[in-house]
């Protein structure tokens, strides 16, 4: 501008034109020029107030194939074995490679020695949104120490109740936790479990998907730190040859040996006395000990199994009769009952209907009564059994089904799945898929019963429950005030108060419970902004500001599953996206809220069905024009 300036000054002088009009013209030129560089900006009107995981949980298997693409070898379509222990050791390579070569007088040894602290992570969270959790667990001494786990987030502990977390598994133990047991026997309380490996939800259930867990972790310390426990460790997260790759659920058994466990795994129910370091299958199909070339993916193995443990100590164990073969459907389907963990009786069968994955609850104050559901592939199943009598009552037909101005349960193919009985009230039972339920009667009947959490009711499921996240997990009672429960979710962790109120409200418990997934993630190249964003799972996209000490140093500017990110080096505009490659520029003000957006996805791209977007599609803006974005 000051060159065009000059320029234009002294042929506009030589007219003898006012100098206010003089003045006038070069303010606009430059104006012109400088709006010229300035990326377009499209005025929209409105917010947009999306369903979270719009298209996302109806669509499990499109993120599941999404993540197998990302692991595997592009020419087998399969994880490398022993893929982990490699990739380890090439980066250690590589990093101490490219010091030296950066430094080549430096004194080698030392620098080799030095190599591994020579990056330093700041963690910036975001403290305030929890991931996906599938384990909570109190203390049975003291109700202030928690114990909770997530699925790709790994172990946490908190002396105070959930008010701060301090994380407890190391970055080289498997993070994805599913399951959590406290040994409860009087004086061996400091001994806790562990399970990992998500088999639904978290891979593909095929030949060669990743993200199979690496066995079952111990600690002595009542969860300080944690040890694996190598009679259920395979170190080969791609190729499944052991059952301890997926744990559905463990517990203890204190009734039994000092240090009993039992584990439902991939197959069946597992039972070890010596504290893991030998098992026997005491249940379903026996995959212990088998040659370590064995595929389980070619077996008839069962797919679900659950183990609960009621207040007085009785096991109850449940296989689904759907098996790794989908066609066949294994006559060892059903309910079993034990005092010992040895002996098992059927208590329900499922008669030939092909069955998933079965979950069962009882009520510390009536552990005679159990409640127990099924996800029966086209519907769902409720029972009511009474151990002391052997009476069944069926009340499937009232779960939830979209009448009564109550949305219709939904598992999504297993998923998400529970059931739990209030500790002093053995009627009022919480049911959750989706949505969070409570019924007052024990699902005796429809009228009895509230939707409580998971999407909100009052938008007819369009937003989310106030304060709470779809996709239930499981509920903790408090022991001595056991109206307040905590709800573990897709979310993370939420407090009730009150989980017996007519509308219920909660409270977050992640306050620094650091376990939210990112797919993706770009810093702000507007320095005055320091912030980063990034896409996660079911989170939505969080903006989360580099000060991890500040209260709540994150907020979610859109919901679903959060994709691509991307910024302006000027600012202005903010682009992020969800599932499938909806792409929104947005402009925020300072309380990081929507002030407009526009949508910004070519139409009709990705029809074609041999070309589709992946789940989580990259997007790149030209740094050089950030008018242009290449798909």
């Amino acid at each position: 501008c000051p060159a065009l300036i000059n320029s234009c000054s002294k042929n506009v002088s030589m007219l003898k034109l006012p100098s206010v009009l003089i003045s006038g013209i070069l303010f606009y030129v430059c104006v012109f020029i400088v709006l010229h560089f300035l990326p377009i900006r499209q005025e929209s009107v409105g917010v947009p107030a999306p369903k979270a995981e719009i298209e996302g949980r109806e669509d499990l298997q499109s993120r599941q194939e999404y993540e197998q693409q990302m692991s595997a070898n592009p020419k087998t379509g399969m994880v490398p074995v022993n893929i982990r222990t490699g990739e380890l050791k090439f980066a250690n390579a590589q990093y101490r490679k490219q010091l030296l070569n950066q430094t080549p007088y430096s004194n080698a040894e030392s620098l080799a020695n030095q190599a591994a602290q020579a990056l330093t992570w700041k963690q910036i969270g975001p403290n305030n949104f929890g991931g996906r959790t599938r384990a909570l667990a109190m203390d049975v001494r003291n109700e202030n120490v928690l114990i909770a786990g997530g699925v790709s987030g790994g172990m946490w502990r908190s002396v105070n109740q959930g008010r701060s977390w301090e994380k407890t598994s190391t970055t080289i133990q498997a993070q994805s936790v599913t399951a959590l047991t406290q040994n409860i026997k009087p004086g061996r309380e400091d001994i806790w479990y562990y399970g990992t490996g998500e088999l639904v939800g978290n891979s593909t259930r095929a030949p060669g998907a990743p993200f199979r867990g690496n066995g079952i972790y111990k600690s002595v310390d009542n969860g300080l730190t944690w040890k694996a426990i190598a009679s259920t460790q395979t170190n080969s997260p791609g190729f499944f040859n052991s059952p301890f790759q997926y744990v559905w659920d463990i517990t203890t058994n204190p009734g039994g040996a000092d240090d009993e466990v039992l584990a439902a795994v991939f197959g069946g129910i597992v039972r070890s006395t010596d504290g893991g370091k030998t098992w026997t299958t005491v249940l379903g199909n026996d995959l212990l000990n088998l040659p370590s070339n064995t595929n389980l993916n070619n077996s008839r193995g069962i797919f679900y199994t659950d183990i609960h443990r009621t207040s007085n100590g009785t096991l109850v164990a449940s296989l689904s009769n759907r098996t790794n073969a989908r066609e066949f459907l294994s006559p060892k389907g059903g309910v079993y009952i034990s005092t010992d963990g040895t002996r098992w009786r059927k208590i329900i069968d499922f008669q030939g209907k092909a069955t998933a994955r079965v979950e069962v609850g009882s009520s510390a104050s009536n552990p005679d009564v159990l409640y127990i559901i099924a996800d029966q592939v086209s519907d769902y199943a409720l029972w009511r059994y009474t151990i002391s009598t052997g009476q069944q009552t069926q009340l499937s037909a009232n779960v939830p089904d979209g009448t009564n101005d109550i949305e219709s349960f939904n598992s999504q193919n297993s998923y998400d799945l529970m059931v739990a009985v209030h500790p002093t009230k053995a009627n009022v039972v919480y049911l959750g898929g989706t949505n969070l339920y409570r019924s007052t009667d024990g699902f005796s009947t429809k009228k009895n019963t509230s939707w409580i959490g998971g999407y909100d009711p009052e938008n007819d499921g369009k937003k989310i429950y106030p304060n709470h996240h779809p996709d239930q997990h499981g509920v903790l009672f408090i022991p001595s005030t056991p109206n307040r429960m905590i709800s573990y979710n897709d979310g993370g962790l939420f407090l009730t108060e009150n989980n017996f109120a007519p509308k219920v409200k909660y409270s977050s418990l992640n306050n620094g419970f650091v376990t939210t997934q990112f797919y993706s993630g770009a810093f702000s190249k507007y320095p005055p902004d320091d912030f980063v964003i990034g896409g996660t799972q079911d989170n939505g996209s969080i903006l989360t500001i580099n000060n991890f000490d500040v209260a709540k140093n994150g907020a979610r500017i859109l919901a679903g599953d959060g994709g691509f990110v991307a910024t302006t080096p000027i600012g202005i505009f903010y682009y992020m996206s969800f599932q499938n490659a909806r792409i929104f520029r947005l402009t925020l003000n300072k309380k990081f809220e929507i002030t407009s957006f526009a949508r910004i996805d070519p139409k009709g791209a990705a029809a074609d069905p041999s070309q589709p977007y992946l789940f989580v599609n990259p997007y790149v803006l030209d740094p050089n024009n950030t008018n242009r974005l290449y798909l």
